[in-house]
């Protein structure tokens, strides 16, 4: 996708800024930036194409598209209205589809917002499912403790493509919550050459599932003497995120000190509803089995400090200076991610070569600099 940025870029360059193809350019660019979670660059280039010919219609897609993606539902619904309105174009079951699903999403955010995440949580009772007798896979069980063999049958059991019962994955939903509930926001690990030899840490992986076991093969399963740390984004994008989440918070249950996880930005009800995580556990179970999914998401943590030295976590550093570790540990992470703020900012901030701080190309929190790093790191002993 960054190709096709570059190569849409030199197009815009060339063309005629009056000439309604340019309109195209800048709206195929803008899908390519969304494509790379570049919200604001993409709605800007949404814009843009707007500017030149305003009965585009794919131009107001991207920009829903984007909107969507930044929680700003009521302005992505605003955008689809307008191919109807200003294009006329009211029957068109593809603009229909679009409205109903971001009708239905604003909805059922706005309902989540007037109820206890910890309550909806309570209400889904496993004992009522019945299991099959034809099921012959792993079996979980709060009376049972989980082992490493266990472990590694339910790991082959999901490479053969079946899917762990609803009932022992609802278990298991429940008892991963319990135990991420009691970790902190920041979690400090100790990496030394007497008990733990050395650490893993891995980055998005993103619904790959034969990927993940491919890790484990060439590196090792995760032990308490050679641990790993999954650094958010496990979902989304790929076919087999539940079977990735399965996998992680297996081992997690199994040992908590040979795998640590941070939440990423994709551990969040708005991205899995857009980029596929929601629509494959409805799939492969149903709405309360994503519920469930959702509030263990809310219970990671947001970072890992390894040796009181080395500060991991999924996005970056904050909008503003003289942030401390114990600010993050004041945050109130069960929620779905900010806007803006603390939270938003490790989550969605990224790194730049440039120095100082900077508008995100996503839309959302900021770019920061070496400088900006290194007065953090200085001001928590880090580093």
């Amino acid at each position: 996708m960054e190709k096709a940025v570059e190569y849409y870029t030199k197009a815009i360059e060339i063309v005629d800024p009056t000439d309604k193809t340019a309109a195209v350019y800048f709206s195929n660019r803008a899908f390519a930036q969304i494509k790379l979670e570049n919200y604001g660059s993409a709605l800007g280039d949404a814009d843009a194409a707007i500017a030149v010919d305003p009965t585009f219609p794919k131009s107001y897609y991207r920009k829903s598209s984007s909107l969507f993606a930044l929680g700003k539902l009521d302005e992505a619904i605003k955008e689809l209205e307008k191919i109807q309105k200003i294009l006329n174009i009211v029957n068109n079951a593809d603009v229909n589809e679009k409205l109903k699903f971001l009708r239905q999403a604003k909805k059922e955010k706005e309902f989540l917002a007037c109820i206890q995440y910890e309550d909806e949580f309570d209400k889904i009772d496993e004992e009522g499912i019945a299991v099959e007798p034809s099921y012959n896979g792993p079996v979980v069980s709060r009376k049972e403790p989980i082992t490493r063999e266990w472990v590694l049958e339910l790991l082959e059991f999901m490479r053969a493509q079946k899917k762990l019962h609803k009932k022992y994955l609802w278990v298991l939903l429940k008892m991963i919550s319990e135990l991420l509930d009691k970790e902190a926001n920041v979690v400090t690990v100790t990496v030394d050459a007497e008990s733990v030899s050395e650490i893993t840490v891995c980055g998005d992986i993103h619904g790959q599932y034969y990927d993940l076991l491919n890790i484990f093969k060439k590196n090792g399963y995760p032990t308490r003497e050679r641990p790993y740390l999954f650094n958010g984004d496990f979902v989304d994008r790929g076919s087999f995120s539940v079977e990735c989440v399965i996998a992680l918070y297996a081992f997690k249950l199994c040992d908590p000190a040979c795998i640590y996880l941070n939440r990423g930005n994709h551990e969040n009800p708005d991205l899995n509803k857009m980029y596929g995580f929601e629509g494959e556990v409805l799939a492969k179970y149903c709405a309360k089995t994503f519920n469930l999914f959702k509030h263990s998401f809310y219970m990671l943590p947001l970072a890992h400090v390894l040796n009181k030295k080395v500060l991991v976590l999924h996005g970056g550093l904050f909008e503003k200076d003289g942030v401390k570790l114990e600010d993050l540990q004041k945050i109130n992470r069960k929620q779905p991610v900010p806007q803006e703020g603390l939270m938003c900012d490790m989550l969605w901030a990224d790194p730049t070569f440039k120095t100082g701080r900077h508008k995100s190309q996503r839309g959302v929190s900021i770019e920061f600099g070496p400088d900006i790093a290194e007065k953090f790191l200085n001001d928590n002993n880090l580093g």
